[in-house]
């Protein structure tokens, strides 16, 4: 083999591996599916009611601490339909708001709304766990 065909042949198990690390070991591996029956039982309407203050960690592709931040949420709901209302503080002293409109489904499906989105937010309740995918 030639020294091009050893480093295509390189890069393309690299590649390989990557991807399936990413579907197999990643945050994207999870489903709502896999917490089915789990206690408690995560409802929107009743978690994510009134205010909420939270801080997070946000980490970099490498596994580092790229950066910290505050949260503070508010959370309403008239039925099925709620306003989530967040403004984020982070570490670098900039700051993030954002307006979620949520619509709940009966079967836990979740559609998310939100003005610099590109389309809509969807996701899932089931068991203990939410997940909610969006641009």
């Amino acid at each position: 083999m030639t020294a091009l065909a050893y480093v295509l042949l390189g890069a393309a198990l690299t590649l390989g591996v990557v991807l399936v690390r990413a579907r197999m070991a990643s945050f994207s591996a999870q489903r709502p599916e896999d917490y089915a029956g789990t206690e408690p039982a995560f409802d929107l309407r009743t978690h994510l009611d009134g205010p909420i203050r939270c801080e997070g960690v946000i980490y970099g592709p490498l596994g580092r601490v790229a950066s910290r931040f505050t949260g503070d949420f508010e959370g309403r709901w008239d039925g099925d339909r709620g306003v989530m209302t967040e403004h984020f503080q982070y570490d670098s002293g900039n700051t993030q708001d954002r307006e979620w409109r949520l619509q709940l489904g009966n079967d836990g499906h979740i559609r998310a709304e939100a003005d610099d989105l590109v389309g809509s937010g969807t996701g899932r309740q089931n068991g203990a766990s939410l997940r909610l995918a969006y641009n």
